[in-house]
């Protein structure tokens, strides 16, 4: 437990100083993988969110190590560092629990009559938290977000949520299948949802751990873990026990993505083994030779599927970048589970077919797409792309059908509705217009095309045989 503590630790001050070189240097020129999104830093956690809830919750281990001495140590470094990259990633649930934790730390110090220590602890807290202000750092850092809009994201979340209790008692015993809470909720998405958050955002993640479960795997699934999560955390004490309290409580309000979720658990098993119990594993089945060799199997298959995923990552990398077919042809792309890849092969085939116009290379297109639908037949956007390209080099019926199912999946889909107010008025139906023209100004003025725009639809259709 104390490797383990040191170890998480060690990462969340490696992730920290990237940080702040992130928002102080443009990293981005130096290595692609580097830089900002919407503003805020994200180090090696590809995103901001669970950079800052890896850096609140490693705060408490740090916070924890620093309350154990009557003076101050070199550890108040480390409390500037995070508490800075905390605001600088933009979380405002993270920052507000630093700010909280801090304070508490600080109070325990001064009922110990270690009033010097606590000053100092606020004061460098406080700098490391002034100097992420400063010039040139993130424009959309966590005080930003909480002074500007405290309760911004919030109604969202909460519509968010009751659309999940709708979609739990639709599925109640099993859910919808882990990964698939967006399944059950984006097709209950209000117009006031599309107009504040944006009419094509697709929520993949229901933004709480518990509703995730709760929608994934239904009621059975929900008590097995709560029962789990029950038995688990009831041995659970000291600074690693807090390490998973102040991640869950990050979780109730974000993502539960594989970039920080397992560190929780790993630090919850390890809570509950403190230093004055011996760990005692039972001698018997499991821990004989049946459980040796099904262990190496399974170690190997492991490797092996892991060997695989990272080639077809390398394959998808090298294909972007240089904007060629040739590495999607490995096998290790073909058989890839995810939809990128055949996805990027429909857009480079498209390309093809622009500059080339052959029917061969438009069907390709077409066939490339349709297969990443099918790989995630849910996401209103894989039909929208796949009408796209029907439509330029295959079917107009078939587009229609693709745009009206994307609009069955997210009905305020601004494409699909564009798309098809479009083909309305290339075909004449005035109904088809009105109704789709109303939608879209239904979303807002910004989205609202003028009487101007869908004649020039309507004429270019016409210019090219409908």
């Amino acid at each position: 437990t104390r490797l383990l503590s040191i170890g998480l630790i060690a990462g969340a001050l490696v992730n920290a100083a990237l940080a702040w070189a992130e928002s102080t240097v443009n990293l981005g020129k130096v290595w692609a993988g580097f830089g900002l999104t919407d503003g805020r830093p994200f180090a090696f956690m590809a995103n901001p969110v669970h950079l800052a809830a890896l850096c609140v919750a490693a705060l408490w281990l740090v916070l924890s190590r620093e309350a154990s001495h009557r003076e101050p140590t070199p550890w108040l470094v480390a409390v500037a560092l995070l508490v800075g990259a905390t605001n600088l990633a933009g979380s405002r649930i993270a920052l507000v629990l630093a700010a909280l934790m801090v304070i508490g730390f600080a109070i325990l110090l001064t009922r110990r009559k270690w009033w010097i220590h606590a000053g100092v602890l606020v004061a460098v807290a406080t700098v490391g938290f002034g100097l992420s202000l400063l010039p040139g750092k993130s424009g959309d850092a966590g005080n930003s977000r909480v002074v500007s809009a405290p309760t911004s994201g919030i109604a969202s979340r909460i519509e968010i949520w009751e659309h999940a209790a709708q979609a739990t008692f639709d599925r109640p015993l099993l859910g919808w299948g882990p990964g698939r809470s967006y399944q059950a909720t984006t097709p209950l998405r209000s117009v006031e949802a599309a107009r504040s958050e944006g009419p094509e955002i697709i929520y993949r993640d229901m933004h709480n751990f518990l509703v995730e479960v709760l929608v994934g795997t239904g009621f059975l699934g929900f008590l097995a873990f709560g029962g789990w999560l029950v038995t688990a955390s009831r041995r659970a004490r000291g600074p690693l026990a807090g390490f998973a309290a102040v991640g869950a409580a990050v979780l109730m309000v974000q993502p539960a993505l594989f970039m920080f979720a397992p560190l929780l658990t790993l630090a919850l098993g390890a809570a509950s083994a403190d230093g004055d119990d011996a760990v005692r594993i039972s001698r018997g089945l499991w821990s004989s030779r049946s459980l040796r060799i099904a262990s190496t199997i399974t170690v190997v298959i492991g490797l092996g599927a892991g060997v695989w995923l990272l080639a077809a990552d390398s394959d998808y990398y090298r294909a972007t970048t240089e904007q060629r077919l040739a590495p999607l042809d490995s096998w290790a792309s073909k058989r890839s589970p995810w939809p990128e890849e055949l996805s990027l092969t429909a857009k480079l085939w498209d390309a093809q077919a622009t500059v080339q116009p052959t029917r061969e290379a438009g069907r390709n297109a077409i066939r490339a797409e349709r297969d990443a639908r099918d790989r995630d037949p849910y996401d209103p956007r894989a039909w929208v792309a796949y009408g796209v390209l029907q439509q330029k080099w295959g079917s107009r019926a078939e587009a229609r059908r693709a745009y009206v199912r994307s609009l069955q999946l997210n009905p305020w889909g601004v494409q699909a509705l564009r798309n098809l107010l479009s083909m309305e008025a290339e075909d004449g139906d005035v109904a088809g217009v009105k109704r789709y023209r109303a939608t879209l100004c239904e979303i807002g003025p910004d989205w609202c095309p003028s009487q101007a725009q869908v004649d020039a639809s309507a004429r270019a259709g016409t210019a090219t045989g409908g």
